[in-house]
């Protein structure tokens, strides 16, 4: 086994990863949500934000693993930092560097492992987002440059913090963010050959209770309606005051239809909802080919739900 090695800069780049307070720290949604999705739309077990301290590798966040950290020297993502771009290993049993080490041979039995650098603004190699799966694999082009989107994502929440722009009032993904995500989204379904759709819901003047003294419980009702029936692994956004997106992967239109029909009975039948003799809450889903891209689709299901 070829263990991790000690960088160059190693006492710099320890300064500057100890400099975010981030090491210890519990979970946090802003990064869950990028593991989930990177386990969702590669089909991985496991994905994680793993950052390399002096002498463990430890996750930020952890989708499909329950250890918490690893020592540095058997990591993969102490090698991975060696490098600027993906360092990607397809079948760990028959590379030389790793077909003896531990977690190789025993759990979670990497065969297949991609880490993506998360480099700090001053050029420091903190950690990775990474993939792992029990099978051998290989990264297309296409999935190569949608880990790099995700891991950018990751790395500018590292440094900066809530980059990924959410609704106020809801919590859901603002309009912004919610194309950002699909335009990642969206072409690495379309190489995993994964259906896409998008169901949206509309509650007509839903915008002009703002000021009234029920829209906050509203909101809720719409929230938990919501969260209820799309997996954590969806992107939920508020396109704007009166409509909700959801973009959903591995699913078809008829199987979106119904969870966003049930989003909708549980709004307009829930006995204190403050507006159902206000609002019309209508809904549409449409479904993606690879001939459209997410702009275009999102034009498309707009366009159904103001029919």
């Amino acid at each position: 086994m070829k263990t991790a090695p000690q960088l160059p800069d190693e006492n710099e780049r320890l300064k500057t990863l100890q400099s975010l307070n981030v090491l210890d720290t519990p979970s946090e949604e802003r990064f869950d949500r990028i593991t989930q999705l990177a386990s969702k739309i590669f089909q991985v077990p496991i994905a994680l934000v793993s950052l390399i301290d002096a002498n463990r590798q430890w996750f930020k966040s952890s989708e499909g693993l329950s250890a918490c950290e690893t020592g540095r020297d058997i990591s993969f993502c102490g090698h991975a930092i060696e490098h600027d771009d993906i360092f990607i290993i397809e079948n760990a049993i028959e590379d030389y560097r790793f077909f003896d080490n531990p977690l190789v041979t025993g759990e979670p039995h990497i065969r297949f492992y991609a880490g993506c650098p998360l480099i700090h603004p001053n050029g420091h190699r903190l950690g990775t987002l990474c993939l792992i799966d029990q099978k051998p694999r290989t990264l297309t082009p296409a999935l190569h440059k949608a880990l790099s989107d995700l891991a950018a994502l990751a790395q500018l929440e590292l440094v900066e913090q809530n980059v990924i722009q959410l609704d106020k009032e809801t919590g859901f993904h603002n309009q912004s963010s919610f194309m950002q995500m699909g335009e990642i989204i969206l072409p690495t379904c379309n190489e995993l050959r994964l259906p896409v759709s998008i169901a949206a819901l509309q509650l007509s003047h839903l915008e002009s209770e703002q000021d009234t003294p029920h829209y906050n419980s509203a909101l809720s009702i719409i929230v938990d309606a919501f969260n209820s029936e799309f997996r954590s692994s969806d992107i939920v956004g508020r396109y704007d005051p009166n409509n909700f997106f959801a973009l959903v992967t591995n699913s078809n239109k008829t199987n979106t239809t119904k969870k966003i029909n049930k989003v909708r009975t549980l709004i307009t039948d829930h006995p204190h909802f403050p507006f159902a003799e206000i609002v019309t809450v209508t809904t549409a889903v449409t479904e993606s080919n690879p001939t459209v891209t997410f702009e275009q689709l999102v034009g498309e299901i707009i366009d159904t739900i103001n029919r």
